[in-house]
């Protein structure tokens, strides 16, 4: 074979060389960044701040309860102690907020059943005026003490009872009083300023006597 020849299949070698190439396998797919990955994930973080983030309905707590009817309650239950600290060794026996919430009215009865009445702040904290002794007869002493004895249920706790049935709302009036016979604790809460309920607590046992809806 001459050299012209070895010179020609050289050059068509390199040709057929150039032009195949060996099948490659699929390009895999460029990695996520990290950037990509935040950026990705930011609307669902997004959702659950604005979930967490949404304001509780104006003057409720988390449970529902009012802001206005936890500070009438704690007001009132500030009255009583106070009015205790006045007279020493008595009972609450009576408690009626006055107006719109200016104060209260607060009656204790000593351990000999004289009935002391005296008026109270509005956050309960003071004594505005009194104790003032009630110049009640042997008689009436003697019922003031028998309603005493019979209730095991202290004044406190008979407005938490009140508010537990008609729960958001404000007591106005709690009294120690008869009612057919039985000791009870008379609640009047008010619902709104033309509506109230009247509640009777059994101030021996705690249990619902009665409650309705009154105008």
């Amino acid at each position: 074979m001459s050299r012209c020849t070895l010179a020609i299949l050289a050059v068509a070698t390199l040709a057929l060389t150039g032009c195949t190439k060996p099948d490659s396998p699929t390009d895999p797919p460029p990695p996520v960044t990290a950037t990509q990955s935040m950026t990705e994930a930011a609307p669902q973080a997004s959702d659950a701040t604005q979930q967490s983030s949404e304001p509780a309905a104006p003057g409720a707590t988390a449970d529902g309860a009012t802001a206005d009817g936890a500070a009438s309650l704690s007001a009132l239950v500030q009255a009583g102690r106070t009015a205790l600290n006045a007279v020493p060794d008595s009972t609450v026996t009576s408690l009626d907020m006055e107006g719109n919430g200016e104060g209260w009215e607060v009656e204790v009865t000593a351990a000999d059943g004289t009935e002391h009445e005296m008026q109270v702040s509005a956050d309960g904290a003071s004594v505005l005026s009194g104790p003032t002794s009630e110049h009640d007869d042997a008689v009436d002493k003697a019922r003031h003490v028998s309603r005493m004895k019979a209730a095991s249920v202290d004044y406190e706790a008979a407005a938490n009872k009140v508010l537990s049935i008609v729960p958001n709302r404000t007591v106005v009036e709690l009294e120690l009083d008869d009612e057919n016979g039985t000791v009870v604790w008379e609640a009047e809460v008010r619902e709104s300023p033309d509506a109230k309920y009247s509640v009777l607590i059994d101030a021996g046992s705690g249990e619902l006597i009665q409650k309705k809806h009154t105008n």
